[in-house]
């Protein structure tokens, strides 16, 4: 559980952060 918290926050982190400078990254 404690793994896939962390997993789901750092996509989290990914798609907010990422979305604005590389959405395509963020869509893979």
């Amino acid at each position: 559980l404690h793994h896939r918290a962390a997993a789901l926050n750092l996509r989290r982190l990914l798609a907010m952060g990422l979305t604005m400078e590389n959405g395509t990254w963020a869509l893979a």
